[in-house]
C-alpha cells in the first residue's frame, strides 16, 4: 500500500513528490479471512433450519433468516422493523419473560434455553426451543435469538406422557396384580399398586427383592420355574400358585404371563395375577355340594337295595307261610303246624319293624354328627342278650359271656346297644343248628398305642366263606344286579364302629374251616 504526497515551497508551488509505501500483506490476509468467514457464516445463517433473529436494544427486529418464515409463518419483509408484540407471536407473559432474559443477558448472565408455545401467522400453535445471547458491534449491542421448532418432538413427548399416565392409571386401578421383571436376574422392573397393596411390601422393598423367589413357597417355586421356562419358549402361559405376603399369608392366585421386549431390547416377562380365593371357595363349595348330593344319591340307592334285599326275603317268607296256613286251615291234624306258621309270620313282622328301625338309625347316623362319651358297656351287652332271648323264644338259644370284669367303660354312646343286638341277631338268624350257641369273650388289647376293649362274638352258625369276609362290611356289593352282604343290620354295625373309631373283622371259629361257625371281633377304644 503506497501513499503519495506533493512537496511544495513557501509559495505553494510543487517542488517534489514524497512517496511512503507499507507492506499490507497481513491485512489483506485478514480481510480475505474475514470475507470468507462472513460468507461462511452468512451461508450458515441462511441455511440454518433454526430461526435466527437479530434484535436491537429497543426490541425492534433488524434481520431474520429464511427458516424464520417456516417456523413462524412470516416472511422477512413482514417482520423487519417490527417488534414481537406487534406480530402476536408471543403472549404478554412470554414478552415479559423475554425482557427479563434480555436484561439478564446484558448483565452477563448465562441463560438456559426455554421451551415455549407460540402462535404462528396462520393461527396454529407450535413449540420452540428458544435461546438468546448478545453480540456487540462497534458501540452497539444486539440480541440474537435462535428458535428451534420442537413441535413434533414435543407432541411425541406429550403423547408418550399421556400414554404413560393412562397406562399408570389403568395399572393402578386394576384389581389384578401386574408385575414386570427380568427373567434372568429376577429384578423387578415395574409393578402396580395392587401388587404392593396385596403383598404388603413398599416400593423400595419390592425393588430390592428377587422374583419369583421372594413371593412363593419352595413347592410353588418349582411350578414358577416351569412356568418361566414355558413362557420363554411359548411366549404365554397360565399357572396357579399361592402368593406369600409380607405378613406370611398365603393367597391363591391365577397368573397369566407373557414375554415382551423393552425399548432397549431387553427381554422381560409381565405377569398378571388374579386373586382366586372366592373362586376356590366356590369350587370347593361346589365339590362339597356335589359330594354331598352324590352321597345322598348313593345312600338312597343303598337303602333301596338293602330294603329290597331284606324285605323281599321277609315278604317271601310271609307269603309262603300264608299259603301253607291256607292249606292247613281246615285240617285239625295240622293244628301245630298252623301255630308254627303264625309264630313265623309274627317273627317276620317283628323283623320288618327291625329293618325299618335300623334304616332310620342308619339315616340319622349319616346326616348328623354323633358324639361319644365314656359309657359302661357290660350292662348294655346284658340288655342286648335279654332282647335276643325274647325275640327268639321259639328257638333254643344259649349265649354266654366270658369277662374278667363286671364293668368296662368305652368311648361310645347309647347306640352301642344296637351294635350288640345286630351282631347277636345275625348269629341267631344264620344258624341252622337245633341249639344256637354264642360265646361273647371280652378282653383288653392295645394297638398302635391305643387301648381297646375287644369283643369276640363266637357262634356255631353256617359260617362265612373266606372270599366274602373282606367284602362283608362294604356298603353295597352287587352281583348280577343283586345286593350281596348280610343286610341292614351289619351295615348299621359298621357305621357305628366307624363313629367309635373302632375296628371289626371276621375270622373262622375253627381255623381253616368256615363251616364250623364265625368269630366277629370288635375293637372299641377304652375310656380312660
Amino acid at each position: 500500500e503506497m501513499t503519495i504526497t506533493f512537496m511544495r515551497n513557501e509559495n505553494g508551488n510543487a517542488i517534489g513528490i514524497l512517496g511512503v509505501s507499507r507492506d499490507i500483506s497481513n491485512r489483506k490476509k485478514i480481510e480475505k479471512a474475514l470475507k470468507e468467514s462472513e460468507t461462511k457464516y452468512r451461508h450458515l445463517y441462511e441455511e440454518s433450519p433454526n430461526s435466527i433473529t437479530l434484535v436491537n436494544r429497543k426490541g425492534t427486529i433488524l434481520d431474520v433468516n429464511p427458516a424464520t418464515e417456516k417456523i413462524y409463518g412470516y416472511n422477512r419483509d413482514e417482520v423487519i422493523g417490527k417488534k414481537y408484540r406487534e406480530l402476536g407471536i408471543y403472549t404478554n407473559e412470554q414478552i415479559s419473560l423475554f425482557k427479563k432474559r434480555y436484561k439478564d443477558v446484558l448483565e452477563g448472565k448465562k441463560l438456559k434455553p426455554i421451551e415455549i408455545q407460540i402462535k404462528k401467522k396462520d393461527g396454529s400453535l407450535a413449540w420452540i426451543n428458544y435461546q438468546s445471547s448478545i453480540i456487540k458491534k462497534d458501540d452497539n449491542i444486539f440480541v440474537i435469538a435462535i428458535a428451534q421448532d420442537i413441535t413434533q418432538r414435543k407432541n411425541a413427548y406429550e403423547a408418550l406422557k399421556a400414554i404413560k399416565e393412562f397406562t399408570d392409571n389403568v395399572l393402578n386401578t386394576s384389581i389384578d396384580t401386574i408385575f414386570v421383571f427380568e427373567p434372568q436376574t429376577g429384578r423387578a422392573i415395574k409393578w402396580n399398586k395392587a401388587f404392593s397393596d396385596i403383598t404388603g411390601y413398599t416400593d423400595d422393598e419390592i425393588a430390592s427383592l428377587k422374583a419369583p423367589d421372594s413371593y412363593y413357597s419352595e413347592e410353588d417355586l418349582k411350578c414358577a420355574a416351569k412356568a418361566i421356562e414355558k413362557v420363554l419358549s411359548e411366549e404365554k402361559t397360565t399357572v396357579e400358585m399361592s402368593l406369600i405376603t409380607k405378613d406370611g399369608r398365603s393367597i391363591p392366585f391365577e397368573y397369566t404371563a407373557r414375554t415382551f421386549k423393552s425399548v432397549d431390547g431387553d427381554l422381560l416377562i409381565v405377569s398378571v395375577g388374579r386373586d382366586v380365593t372366592k373362586r376356590k371357595k366356590i369350587e370347593m363349595d361346589l365339590r362339597e355340594s356335589e359330594d354331598k348330593y352324590r352321597k345322598a344319591y348313593d345312600r338312597a340307592n343303598f337303602y333301596k337295595e338293602l330294603i329290597a334285599h331284606d324285605m323281599n326275603n321277609l315278604l317271601q317268607t310271609i307269603q309262603s307261610s300264608v299259603e301253607l296256613y291256607a292249606m292247613f286251615q281246615n285240617k285239625p291234624e295240622y293244628l301245630k303246624d298252623r301255630r308254627n306258621l303264625l309264630n313265623l309270620i309274627t317273627k317276620q313282622v317283628f323283623r320288618g319293624a327291625s329293618i325299618v328301625s335300623n334304616i332310620i338309625k342308619l339315616s340319622e347316623l349319616e346326616e348328623t354328627e354323633i358324639s361319644t362319651e365314656p359309657i359302661e358297656v357290660i350292662s348294655i351287652l346284658e340288655d342286648a342278650i335279654k332282647f335276643v332271648y325274647k325275640s327268639f323264644q321259639g328257638r333254643k338259644v344259649k349265649i354266654e359271656v366270658d369277662t374278667q370284669s363286671k364293668k368296662y367303660f368305652v368311648k361310645a354312646n347309647d347306640l352301642i346297644l344296637d351294635l350288640f343286638e345286630n351282631i347277636l341277631i345275625n348269629g341267631v338268624k344264620h344258624n341252622i343248628n337245633p341249639e344256637i350257641e354264642i360265646l361273647v369273650k371280652i378282653s383288653e388289647e392295645q394297638k398302635n398305642n391305643i387301648n381297646y376293649l375287644k369283643f369276640e362274638f363266637i357262634d356255631n352258625g353256617i359260617g362265612i366263606p373266606d372270599e366274602r369276609k373282606d367284602i362283608l362290611f362294604q356298603r353295597v356289593t352287587k352281583r348280577n344286579g343283586k345286593v350281596r352282604g348280610l343286610g341292614i343290620g351289619l351295615s348299621l354295625v359298621k357305621q357305628l364302629i366307624d363313629i367309635y373309631n373302632g375296628k371289626i373283622w371276621i375270622e373262622n371259629k375253627v381255623k381253616g374251616d368256615y363251616t364250623k361257625g364265625s368269630n366277629f371281633s370288635v375293637l372299641i377304644p377304652k375310656a380312660i
